[in-house]
């Protein structure tokens, strides 16, 4: 099966097949599944041309789900937990954001760190769950006013985590998402960043302690920490090392090199 894995839709799909795809496949030979929410046959088609061994195609929750309107966040959390349930409990598993992912170095001893691990490994921010306005609403949506108000204070100072890469063994993961999935719904609809909202509910109000800050050169966020290009137009960190896994969050308007250039293309903006 699949350990390696991203999410794709009309927007992304470009940058998938032209970035995050390619560069994946320089570093790592294993099987890599996408899940596609909304993707045409032949996008499906030019995403295995690209190296996808495995197409999940995913529905938005709506309406026999209870929904009003098509909610993906909602669908996103479900098809993971699908996904997970089908994989071993012990089996390494990465979910990657894709549109703005790119690889520069090996990852494979990485997915094979994976396997058997009791904690789930997420990306983080040099900021704390206060600066996320909307994920602190989907948690005091959930928790109510009176709990909210008791552990809130507490909470808001918690260092806020991304969700650009989770990583683990399937069945933590499974867990994780299945237990999101249940408190979802609680939360009115229009927070589209709930994946992470929801992430960040499990590890600090359902599950303390069950997650573990990966190290940034596995996400490495170029929004928040120092870096240079060389003559390669290969990323590096203050140090000078390339940097094996690079985020481009928030960084469209921004000139991109190497790995990176691709997301300037689902843009438009070459």
């Amino acid at each position: 099966m699949s350990k390696v894995c991203t999410y794709c839709d009309n927007l992304a799909v470009r940058n998938v097949i032209e970035g995050w795809l390619p560069s994946l496949r320089n570093q790592y030979i294993g099987d890599v599944a996408v899940f596609c929410y909304g993707l045409s046959d032949e996008d499906q088609q030019r995403l295995r041309i690209a190296g996808a061994g495995l197409l999940i195609d995913v529905k938005p929750a709506w309406p026999e789900d209870g929904f009003e309107h098509p909610d993906w966040a909602y669908s996103f959390v479900r098809s993971w937990a699908d996904y997970c349930a089908e994989l071993p409990a012990g089996e390494g598993v990465l979910i990657y954001d894709g549109a703005d992912v790119g690889f520069q170095g090996p990852i494979g001893h990485l997915v094979t760190q994976m396997d058997g691990a009791s904690h789930i490994f997420m990306a983080h921010e040099p900021r704390a769950l206060e600066d996320s306005p909307s994920t602190m609403h989907a948690i005091e949506t959930v928790l109510g006013p009176d709990e909210f108000a008791r552990v809130g204070k507490t909470l808001k100072k918690k260092q806020l985590l991304n969700s650009g890469i989770v990583a683990g063994s399937a069945g933590v993961v499974g867990a994780c998402f299945s237990a999101c999935l249940e408190h979802m719904r609680a939360c009115e609809q229009g927070i589209w960043c709930a994946e992470q909202a929801w992430l960040n509910y499990w590890a600090y109000i359902l599950h303390p302690g069950s997650v573990k800050v990966a190290a940034n050169k596995w996400c490495y966020d170029l929004r928040f920490y120092p870096w240079t290009v060389d003559a390669k137009e290969r990323y590096l960190d203050k140090a000078g090392n390339v940097i094996p896994v690079v985020h481009a969050a928030g960084l469209v308007d921004q000139k991109l090199y190497g790995v990176m250039r691709p997301m300037k293309k689902q843009y438009g903006n070459v």
